[in-house]
């Protein structure tokens, strides 16, 4: 598979198959790929996860995540998400400087931060290159403010049941 051209990622959640792998093929579309090996086109019904890459046995795919692979240039602004014990995964999306929230099913959940300098007033970001979250806080690395910031997570609602 070719690398990509663009610095840009998406995440993949794949059905499950009972302990079946793989769960699904990935293919790279893009280019002349298809038209000089036929046999490696993606399928028709093949969900797009990325530019030029598509792949089956996809439940969803989520896009945006920025800077998961370099381009040929400066690999040194990765960045990485994280997933909470919900599930839920905490999506840093520097095209928007906020970090995205997905529940298991990939829909959008809520964006948390806009684009700020350190003193600006409110959650803002520059440039994230790293995101975890505690079922109490959520933690950035803001790589261009130098700062690491704990944003205190408070829900609607809370409800506590019994285990059996």
């Amino acid at each position: 598979m070719p690398p990509p051209r663009a610095a840009w990622g998406s995440i993949v959640k794949f059905r499950g198959q009972g302990g079946k792998y793989p769960l699904g093929k990935v293919w790279w579309s893009g280019g002349n790929d298809a038209k000089t090996n036929p046999k490696e086109a993606a399928p028709a019904d093949a969900v797009q996860v990325a530019d030029g890459a598509r792949a089956t046995g996809v439940l969803w795919a989520y896009g945006g995540l920025s800077n998961m692979v370099g381009s040929g240039q400066c690999e040194c602004g990765q960045s990485t998400y994280n997933q909470d014990n919900w599930g839920r995964l905490w999506v840093p999306n520097n095209a928007v400087c906020g970090v995205m929230v997905v529940d298991p099913n990939g829909n959008f959940v809520m964006r948390v931060g806009k684009y700020g300098n350190a003193d600006d007033e409110g959650i803002r970001f520059a440039w994230i290159r790293s995101v975890f979250a505690t079922d109490g806080a959520l933690y950035v690395h803001d790589m261009d403010n130098t700062r690491l910031l704990k944003i205190a997570l408070k829900y609607a609602a809370e409800e506590t049941a019994p285990l059996p």
